[in-house]
This record gives C-alpha cells, sequence and structure tokens, in this order.
C-alpha cells in the first residue's frame, strides 16, 4: 500500500503494532505511582525506553521527555 497522508499520523509496522499490543495486555499500568509488580514493570519498561532513546539520539536518559504530540513539546520549549 501506498500511504502519502504522514503529517498527522502513518500507518505503523506490524512489528510495531505487535509490541504495542502485548505491552498492554501484558504489562500496562500506572507508573509512578503503584508498588505493585505489575506497576513496576510498566515503570521499567518507561524508564527502558528512556534510556534506549538517549543511546539513539546520544544524549542522557534524564534529557528525554515524553509529550502527548510535537504541539505540546513546542509550547513547551517557547
Amino acid at each position: 500500500m501506498v500511504f502519502l497522508d504522514n503529517g498527522a499520523s502513518c500507518q505503523k509496522p506490524k512489528v510495531v503494532i505487535d509490541g504495542v499490543s502485548d505491552f498492554v495486555a501484558h504489562d500496562y499500568a500506572n507508573i509512578h505511582r503503584g508498588l505493585y509488580e505489575l506497576s513496576e514493570r510498566s515503570e521499567k519498561a518507561y524508564y527502558d525506553s528512556k534510556t534506549a532513546v538517549a543511546r539513539l539520539l546520544g544524549c542522557k536518559a534524564s534529557e528525554i521527555f515524553y509529550t502527548y504530540n510535537s504541539t505540546y513539546a513546542i509550547n513547551i520549549i517557547a
């Protein structure tokens, strides 16, 4: 399929869909609020993802901030 509407969204590779689906089915919980195993696994995945993104970008994990979308991020910086 050729998909040309990538301005706001795009088709996801199957590996991404499968990974997100598996996480939501088995590890999804509130982070920073629970002391139970599921919440701890979810929080670990959150921090592991920041470490992976930081490694990719060549920066520190503490310099990675997740926001709702790019507009929200730009407004924080502005």
